[in-house]
């Protein structure tokens, strides 16, 4: 379904340059959503702002570094001062053995959630 369903809505897709998330960006853009997304690579982000119906904002971000997540929120909350949506789709694998890794190394869930968290604080609270 496309159209304007989503038509002054706000979103963002954290793991946007490729993949699912890209596909996920593209089709919130189709459905009228003002659509940022966020990701480690300049080059993945504005291929996929390329490929999008309508002017897409990107943001290069490593999300496992809190104060750029940080800086990400605030800035994005000054841009557009709401959300509507948030679409977290990044992971972080360990390419080893589950008995090579430690606690810390085979948690690939911890960063995306920390970053989710450090957003919806920010763009809820402000």
């Amino acid at each position: 379904m496309t159209g304007n369903r989503l038509a002054g809505r706000f979103a963002v897709v954290i793991g946007g340059g490729a993949g699912i998330g890209r596909a996920i960006a593209l089709q919130l853009a189709r459905d009228g959503a003002h659509v940022s997304v966020v990701g480690r690579t300049a080059a993945r982000l504005a291929e996929t702002a390329s490929l999008a119906s309508s002017p897409m904002a990107t943001h290069v971000c490593d999300i496992t570094d809190h104060r750029a997540v940080e800086h990400l929120a605030e800035n994005i909350a000054q841009q557009n001062g709401g959300l509507d949506i948030l679409i977290c789709n990044s992971a972080i694998g360990v390419n080893a053995m589950l008995h090579e890794t430690s606690s810390e190394t085979s948690t690939p869930s911890s960063p995306p959630i920390s970053a989710a968290h450090t957003c919806v604080c920010k763009w809820e609270f402000d």
